[in-house]
């Protein structure tokens, strides 16, 4: 029993700084899910037109096409896949794990 909580203790410090950067990872993903919204919402074609070509390659490429000038914050995909990756490291250094609501609707 000794031994593990001077283990623990020695490596306390390191696992407080990789703690924190999970914590600033979270803030930048949020910022970064509320500019995906919002350009989902400028960009996606709610209204009739006869180009329907040019509708279906827009809803593609914001929901699974990679990261461009045109797709700044990545797609859908890649956002659910950073979502569940984040929550995994927050669970991981027992922080607390935010819900992402606005990905999983």
């Amino acid at each position: 029993k000794k031994k593990a909580l001077v283990t623990k203790e020695k490596h306390s410090k390191e696992q407080n700084v990789q703690a924190e950067k999970v914590k600033r990872q979270s803030k930048d993903f949020e910022f970064r899910v509320e500019e995906f919204f919002a350009g989902f919402k400028r960009g996606m074609p709610y209204e009739y037109s006869s180009d329907f070509e040019k509708a279906y390659v827009t809803m593609d490429r914001i929901h699974h096409g990679p990261r461009t000038e045109e797709n700044p914050f990545g797609s859908l995909l890649e956002i659910k896949e950073d979502s569940v990756r984040l929550n995994e490291m927050q669970e991981l250094f027992e922080l607390f794990v935010i819900e992402y609501r606005q990905v999983d609707q």
